[in-house]
């Protein structure tokens, strides 16, 4: 050992402490009195004596960082019973020293050090306990706020929709990440078991973008939701239904396509004039283009072009653009019905040139 600094020290500071550490620990009792004795062959490994006794630390640079990391008491001999001795000091000192300058923390090595616990038997300890997460409740209202403010109203009231059936309050109360794959398949097939086979259908489908959401890398340290969770989800198989059977009804063929008597009555009283113009228009563009009342209502003039088919230029076609945010792909020419091309600028007029309706 080197020669300490301190006047009182011996020459061999830290074997002297170490030869006699009751000597050194009675003196601390009797003096408020606290220093350092530094090891010369393990630099940063020191002797830290104290009025409630003498412990060894070492001084390592964890990513660029100084830490002071306690070994354990000091004790006399060349055993370490009830403590460390000089020869047990420096060398769990070096490897403290080792696993800093590989990037390794040292806490862990010498948490299991201090219990007599393995590593691995210590980091089986801390995967078990419990993270922090989210509550079922807590998420859901988290991910409903954040569709509200990136989605439209109709979509927010699907996902809330979705999300609202009795058959999920089993997990009222529930951590996020508790939650399995099976557990959620269970509730869905519950729903699904009342007959509400499209409502369970629906489910699924928001389910799985719920829990991608908070898997995601801006909150999974919070939630601790594991990538992919809800990937492999599915309903159960829909009942067979077969033509023929007594609760199948022909008219469901038709689906929720109208009439073709309301249809012509409609269009019948938006050109007789008893409604405002830009509501008869819009009537009959509706009906004319047979596009979805969004993408009628909120066209502009610019998406009517004539067509010039055999000589014939009175017909025109509406270009509808992709739907929805994400929908991918070019406007489609979607053939209008004779006399649209009038109705669509008379609208287009009315509006200033530009709106339609």
């Amino acid at each position: 050992m080197a020669e300490p600094r301190p006047p009182k020290a011996p020459a061999d500071a830290s074997v002297e402490a170490a030869g006699n550490t009751k000597k050194k620990g009675k003196k601390a009792e009797k003096r408020p009195v606290r220093y350092d004795v530094s090891d010369s062959r393990v630099a940063g490994l020191q002797l830290r004596v104290k009025p409630t006794g003498v412990r060894w630390s070492m001084r390592a640079r964890l990513h660029g960082t100084q830490h002071r990391y306690d070994l354990g008491p000091a004790v006399a001999g060349d055993e370490d019973v009830g403590g460390l001795c000089v020869d047990g000091a420096r060398s769990r000192a070096a490897r403290v020293a080792e696993m800093a300058r590989l990037g390794h923390n040292p806490a862990t090595y010498l948490a299991a050090t201090a219990t007599g616990v393995s590593i691995e038997t210590q980091r089986k300890v801390e995967a078990a306990k419990p993270k922090p997460s989210w509550s079922w409740e807590k998420a859901k209202k988290a991910f409903l706020d954040d569709v509200e403010r990136t989605n439209r109203e109709d979509t927010l009231r699907d996902y809330r929709g979705k999300l609202r059936p009795s058959g999920l309050d089993c997990f009222n109360g529930r951590m996020v990440d508790t939650i399995t794959r099976n557990e959620m398949a269970v509730a869905v097939a519950v729903v699904h078991a009342r007959g509400k086979e499209a409502m369970a259908d629906g489910m699924v489908r928001v389910i799985k973008r719920f829990f991608n959401w908070m898997a995601e890398s801006v909150r999974q340290d919070e939630t601790h939701v594991a990538d992919g969770v809800m990937v492999k989800l599915k309903t159960p198989d829909a009942t067979r239904e077969e033509i023929g059977e007594e609760e199948f009804d022909p008219e469901d063929e038709q689906g929720k396509v109208p009439p073709e008597i309301e249809i012509g009555r409609a269009l019948a009283i938006a050109r007789l004039g008893c409604m405002p113009e830009r509501i008869g228009w819009g009537l009959q563009l509706l009906v004319g283009t047979v596009q979805r009342r969004r993408a009628v209502t909120g066209a502009s003039r610019w998406r009517f072009k004539n067509l010039i088919e055999a000589g014939e230029s009175h017909r025109s076609a509406m270009c509808v653009g992709p739907s929805g945010r994400h929908a991918r792909g070019g406007p489609l020419a979607q053939p209008g019905l004779a006399g649209h091309v009038w109705v669509a600028r008379s609208a287009g007029r009315l509006a200033g040139a530009y709106w339609i309706t």
